[in-house]
């Protein structure tokens, strides 16, 4: 069988379990990813489960999406409803569907951490704060009680198991009570007494009571919200439980030791009786405790399912055998809090491979000397394997500050190097610089803002005149916006500077009158066009093409900001920006180091957990650094709440120790660690502990430290790299297509390269906004629908059933109001037209609900399949079930076109409803909802001989994109369209 190919004798156990509980204990590198999807094909494949009686659990966005992408290999098939996920996201579903049952509103909203600061700020008065309110900084417990609140969800605390214990603490007391205030001023005076200490903890429990509240008054969850909540509704509605243990058959939890205590009793709880429950994990990679992880669940997993099978798998296949020899060494000083101790059983990882990797101490004699060191062992490497890419080196840093004394040698060294870093969006140049421009059109007196926007390229001065005009305004205390008009008959400024301060007040004024109107995302793209910054990206570098994808990122930052807020406009963007960086938010950024250009990647070792490299350098290794001084929670929760059981010693420095293991292992065939003895204090600095317990450097390391640190520069032309300016061809091929995509190809090239390909944002559409306002308040009212279907069919939750399924119009009318997209109208009055319209829209559909009683199975429902080595994506509006097979419908905001119909959409949702579903198709059909009549348009079905040619059209296509990217052919494709012009010429 194809599925048990290639695996170990010990794999191949772990895939073929299939009956109770199983501890995989998967050392790095030895192929867990491999066992689980293997083992979710094979049930899937031997008949034993269906797709979606299959729960798989994991922590990452990044792991569910590869863990699925790699089942889908597996199978010949695409996928429909798999329920492979993060725990947040299953949770999420799980209350979507039945939050209402107990209590709470099923169409919350998910506070992320920044949220939850700026919710709380924007409320502080409710909060009866004393002691966790200094008078000189009222704000700056806000970060600790989010952590605390935050960290008792994980231990399953409630607010009012909090004010219990408090309130049995007090009991125990024979002090009469005093007031709070007097209580917290005792201990702030040096009284350390039991009364002053309970009323510090009585005012905790109720900021957390009152945070949930309002959390709840506001339609708000956090995520520790969405686990407990779904703990709730399975304790409270046992029906509903029961239904989901009947439904997953099989479950599975990979990166095991990373759970927290909440997390493992949902899991236990959904295992049920038949615990037919598959965790894989390996406590030496234990690295999350700051974010609530217990490594206890995976040390007492055998305690809790004492008949659980137990597998271990130490076959490495990814790193040579002395790198594997070195880092169980080290390991080995963790014990005996260890499951290698606890469950006596051997977690040496071997490797077959006869080939030794180079193991080495690079020792500077200051910081500098130390990266230098670095760098010129990289271009050394580089040479000497003819077969090494940059993207074969990986530096790994304990804290992104880090890379600020590293990226300028780098560069400096003409080495390629992307920074993986998860935060520092808004403090990326390309993103100040539109910050500085937006900001300028919110105050144009913000001299800061108008300076950096006169260095942009467009309106760049040179130092020389940037000094004049600067001195001018400090001469006639001016901004330097007023300074601008004087500036004009400077003489030194050159008549080229003076058009380019014009430019720049014409700007100004153009888009400070498009702000008054226009929203944020609008002003985005008018900005970007404007300062011309689409043609300075449009060369393929390795710098532009990192400046296309945060540019991205930071538009769909703002459009998140819409989404998510009545006012729409740049200065309430503005505005909630600035609370946003205030609550310390540096702005996420989402990276993955395995695509884009070559080069080397700078990031750190919690973000390299799960990557490998074939050669690895681990820097700044000294004391406290890494390890790194152990930092207590400033808000601690009471021990006896504590239901997780920590392990003996000092589990701080277990933690760092697993972080260390986690880093050496990600080299596969070149570890190279470094440290310096100075590095710019009064103090020599210490190798760092790990040093000495690899045994690399003896302990006596020590020498008298000269209190300088110089960073001395490489000579660019001896080097290897691309003169240190960091431009690198971009060429990364799509692989994933989608029918819009192909179809704007086919109309226009230069609209697939622009929108598809570069990814640049472009301007939207009324159109736009308002099919998506349609398709979005269709899709929550259908689901409601089909929900309320399903609940008076099966009486499942021990409800009356209803004889009326059918929400009733005004909810209609209510999502309608609630989903509704201002954006891109040219006028009020175009906008009212069109809400007016969707309203006759809505009265059709819900008239056909009505009268038709349709049953939904399929809504907005996601797809992919499998073209070629393509994966081909979409989305299907609806499909509802029929004794003659699925009706398919595809919504069309627009009026049926007077000639022929385009069916090759409708086809294809015909192909991913009859290959992934393996269901029948009875009718295909558009609805233009504009139509006078009832607007459906019925197209034929496709035979099957219809399906294989529409698929070798469509693979031809996206050969004839891959070519067209290879040889960058887009300009040339797009004159050969007669009669075109577009938005992208001038961009070529």
């Amino acid at each position: 069988m194809p599925l048990l190919e290639n695996l170990n004798k010990e794999q191949l156990g772990a895939v073929k379990h299939t009956n109770g509980p199983l501890l995989i204990v998967a050392g790095a590198g030895t192929g867990k990813t491999t066992v689980i999807t293997r083992r979710i094909a094979y049930l899937i494949e031997q008949g034993l489960a269906k797709a979606d009686e299959i729960l798989a659990l994991t922590f990452t966005e990044k792991a569910a999406t590869e863990m699925q992408e790699r089942v889908d290999l597996l199978l010949p098939l695409g996928y429909y409803d798999r329920w492979i996920s993060t725990f947040h996201a299953f949770c999420e579903r799980i209350l979507k569907n039945h939050a209402l049952d107990i209590g709470i509103p099923n169409d919350f909203e998910l506070l992320d951490g920044v949220r939850q600061w700026v919710f709380i700020y924007k409320n502080f008065e409710k909060f009866d704060l004393d002691y966790y309110r200094p008078l000189g900084s009222p704000n700056r417990f806000i970060d600790a009680l989010l952590t605390h609140f935050s960290r008792c969800k994980d231990e399953l605390i409630s607010p009012s198991d909090y004010l219990k214990h408090a309130e049995g603490l007090r009991l125990q007391t024979d002090q009469p009570t005093k007031t709070k205030k007097q209580e917290v001023r005792s201990k702030n005076q040096g009284e350390e007494t039991d009364l002053s200490e309970i009323a510090r903890l009585e005012e905790i429990s109720n900021a957390y009571h009152t945070y949930q509240k309002l959390m709840l008054d506001n339609n708000y969850l956090d995520f520790g919200d969405l686990i407990n909540y779904t703990l709730e509704l399975f304790k409270k509605r046992p029906n509903i439980l029961k239904f989901y243990q009947n439904k997953f058959k099989f479950i599975m939890v990979d990166e095991f030791q990373d759970t927290n205590f909440a997390q493992f009793q949902l899991v236990k709880l959904l295992a049920g009786d038949n615990q037919n429950l598959v965790v894989v994990g390996d406590d030496d990679q234990s690295i999350y405790k700051f974010r609530g992880a217990s490594v206890s669940n995976i040390l007492k997993f055998k305690q809790e399912y004492p008949k659980a099978k137990q597998i271990t798998l130490i076959e490495n296949y990814r790193s040579t055998q002395n790198i594997l020899d070195l880092a169980y060494k080290f390991i080995q000083a963790n014990n005996p809090d260890r499951l290698e101790i606890k469950l006596k059983i051997d977690k040496h990882l071997k490797n077959n491979g006869k080939t030794q990797g180079e193991i080495k101490v690079l020792e500077g004699e200051d910081l500098s000397g130390e990266l230098n060191s670095v760098s010129k062992q990289i271009l050394g490497i580089k040479q000497a394997d003819s077969d090494a890419t940059y993207n074969d080196f990986a530096i790994l840093i304990r804290a992104n500050s880090a890379a600020d004394e590293l990226l300028p040698i780098l560069q400096s060294s003409g080495i390629p190097y992307t920074f993986v870093a998860n935060k520092g969006l808004y403090k990326k140049p390309i993103i100040v610089d539109i910050l500085s421009y937006m900001r300028l059109l919110d105050n144009a007196h913000d001299s800061s803002s108008l300076y950096r926007s006169l260095t942009l390229p467009k309106f760049h001065l040179s130092h020389q005149e940037l000094s004049s005009l600067l001195e001018y305004a400090h001469q006639k205390t001016l901004s330097l916006y007023e300074s601008l008009t004087p500036a004009l008959t400077l003489a030194d400024v050159s008549q080229d500077s003076k058009n380019k301060i014009r430019s720049l007040q014409e700007l100004l004024t153009k888009h400070s009158a498009l702000a008054k109107t226009a929203t944020a995302t609008e002003m985005m793209i008018h900005i970007i066009m404007d300062l011309g910054l689409e043609m300075k990206l449009k060369e393929e570098t390795l710098e532009n093409a990192q400046n296309r994808e945060l540019l991205d990122q930071f538009y769909k930052k703002i459009e998140g900001f819409e989404k998510q807020n009545e006012h729409k406009d740049l200065h309430a963007f503005l505005e909630s920006l600035e609370l946003e960086i205030q609550a310390g938010s540096e702005g996420d950024i989402k990276f993955d180091p395995n695509l884009g250009p070559e080069s080397v990647k700078v990031l750190t070792v919690h973000s390299a957990k799960g990557l490998e490299f074939k050669y690895v350098f681990i820097i700044n290794l000294v004391d406290q650094r890494f390890p790194t001084r152990a930092r207590g929670e400033t808000i601690e929760i009471p021990t006896a709440l504590v239901k997780d059981i920590l392990p003996e010693g000092d589990f701080h420095l277990q933690e760092e120790r697993r972080l260390f293991y986690v880093a050496m292992t990600r080299a596969k065939r070149g570890l190279y660690l470094s440290w310096a003895k100075d590095y710019g204090g009064k103090t020599v600095k210490k190798p760092s502990q790990f040093l000495l317990e690899t045994g690399l450097v003896p302990s006596e390391k020590v020498n008298k430290a000269t209190g300088k640190v110089v960073f001395s520069k490489t000579d660019p032309s001896t080097s290897s790299g691309p003169n240190g300016k960091n431009k690198v061809v971009y060429k990364k091929l799509p692989t994933r297509f989608s029918y819009s995509a192909l179809n704007d190809f086919n109309s226009c090239p230069l609209q697939y390269k622009y929108k598809h390909y570069l990814k640049l944002p472009t301007a939207g559409s009324h159109h736009q906004s308002f099919g998506i306002t349609i398709h979005k308040v269709f899709e929550d009212f259908l689901k409601l629908y089909k929900n309320n279907l399903a609940l008076s069919q099966t009486d499942l939750f021990g409800k009356k059933a209803s004889d009326a399924p059918l929400p009733t119009e005004k909810i209609l009318a209510d999502l309608y109001e609630k989903n509704w997209i201002d954006d891109w109208y040219k006028n009020k009055a175009q906008k009212e037209e069109y809400r007016k319209e969707g309203k006759k829209m809505l009265g059709a559909f819900y008239g056909h609900l009505k009268s038709q009683k349709p049953k939904p199975k399929l809504i907005e429902q996601f797809f992919k399949l499998k073209l070629g080595d393509y994966d081909f994506v979409g989305k299907i509006d609806r499909a509802d079930e029929t004794p003659a097979g699925l009706a398919i419908i595809d919504y069309k905001t627009g009026k049926a076109p007077k000639n022929k119909t385009d069916i090759d959409q409708l086809h294809i949702y015909q192909w991913a409803c009859q290959e992934l579903l393996k269901q029948k198709v009875g009718s295909l059909k558009y609805w233009y909802l504009q139509s006078e009549n009832d607007g459906f348009k019925e197209e034929e079905l496709a035979t099957t001989e219809e399906i294989t040619d529409l698929k070798k059209r469509l693979s031809s296509t996206i050969e004839d994109i891959i070519e067209t990217i290879k040889y960058d052919r887009f300009k040339e494709l797009h004159a050969k369209i007669k009669d075109h012009k577009c938005e992208f010429e001038d961009l070529e």
